[in-house]
């Protein structure tokens, strides 16, 4: 006749229950349902695997085990033997002795003997989350054993499933939040900014040469500005995004520059990859100012830039159709020292060529 649960056993799996509800998180909701289970059954051993996207066991939560016999195993399950059997059905297995089924594949070396052995699906949602094993009871795992756990491992993967929703949801509201900081950099600061700017520049336009100089640097470094927080925007919008290519890089640098201006910028870039990492910004920064310069102070309404390899040197090429300027005269403020000053870092050499109404070419030849 089939074993019965008692009042006892249901006053446990209620408790049980309240503890694995209460967890406060998914590493402590399996933990909790492997002591619960091992205290209410009184087996030995009891351990958690749960099933990873190849049907072998991605984790290995267990408790019995002192921590010198774990070391000397070696390695956790990964779903092998009698383990991979219930990967396999979906299905409660109870045996006498764990090496009596056909699948048993023994023990590794180290491993303490265990006999007995109940093995119940542990599911979330409509799939099998992984499996929960007991092992070594004296006498052996009756029916009302069996059921006593197949109640645990309902409620753990109800607890689980609240636990995976719940991080979903804090992960849409850490997502909507960088979303809203964005706006707000974008519709506040970065258009206060740009304001501030035009009006510096044109208070230069009325000052003496000295004074206007000064004012133009500072226009220049509000412009850095404003394309940092631009950076900074399109991280928070695009978290975790893949590493990008040279090319991918270089075109979201444009993007963000020629987005406040009436104006085309064209990309064309036949280099994959970058030497390390402060050349790469160096050559950011050269084409950045290169094109800001030509957006701001030209009236260009074209821009290309150009970025070739030739042997061990490259070659980077900025024009515009805008109004020119004689580059012999040209004051620093307009960027022209941050420009030479990059490209001397890099071992290159800077040539600027043009002239009123011809609009005007920037190239750089770097070493590779």
């Amino acid at each position: 006749m089939p074993s019965r649960l008692d009042n006892r056993d249901i006053f446990e799996l209620m408790s049980a229950a309240t503890a694995i509800v209460e967890a406060s998180d998914l590493d402590a909701i399996l933990e909790e349902l492997v002591a619960t289970a091992v205290t209410t059954t009184g087996a030995r051993y009891g351990a958690l695997g749960v099933v990873g996207a190849h049907g072998t066991l991605s984790e290995f939560h267990h408790l019995g085990m002192k921590q010198d016999v774990v070391a000397r195993i070696g390695h956790l399950p990964i779903g092998k033997g009698v383990l991979g059997t219930l990967i396999r059905t979906g299905e409660s297995l109870r045996l006498k002795e764990i090496t009596d089924h056909p699948d048993s594949v023994g023990f590794p070396p180290g491993h303490p003997p265990m006999g007995s052995f109940l093995g119940v699906p542990v599911t979330a949602g409509d799939q099998i989350f992984g499996n929960l094993y007991l092992t070594d009871k004296p006498g052996g795992f009756d029916e009302a054993d069996q059921a006593l756990v197949a109640g645990l491992a309902i409620l753990a993967g109800s607890a689980i499933n609240t636990a995976k929703l719940n991080e979903q949801i804090n992960e849409l509201a850490i997502v909507a939040e960088r979303e809203r900081i964005a706006r707000d950099i974008h519709d506040s600061i970065i258009q206060d900014l740009f304001g501030l700017g035009l009006q510096l520049q044109g208070l230069a336009m009325r000052i003496d040469p000295r004074a206007a100089h000064e004012l133009n640097t500072t226009v220049d470094k509000i412009d850095d500005v404003i394309t940092q927080l631009r950076s900074l925007i399109f991280d928070l919008s695009h978290p975790g995004r893949i590493q990008e290519t040279a090319h991918g890089s270089m075109k979201r640098l444009l993007d963000r520059v020629a987005e406040p201006y009436d104006a085309t910028v064209t990309l064309n870039m036949t280099v994959d990859e970058l030497p390390e990492s402060r050349f790469a910004d160096d050559l950011r920064h050269i084409v950045q100012e290169s094109v800001s310069n030509a957006l701001r102070h030209s009236g260009a309404s074209r821009v290309t830039v150009d970025i070739d390899a030739f042997n061990d040197l490259l070659v980077v090429s900025i024009t515009d159709n805008g109004n020119g300027f004689d580059p012999d005269s040209a004051a620093r403020g307009l960027g022209l020292g941050n420009l030479e000053a990059r490209v001397q870092r890099l071992d290159g050499e800077l040539w600027i060529r043009s002239g009123a109404g011809s609009g005007t070419l920037v190239e750089a030849r770097i070493p590779l």
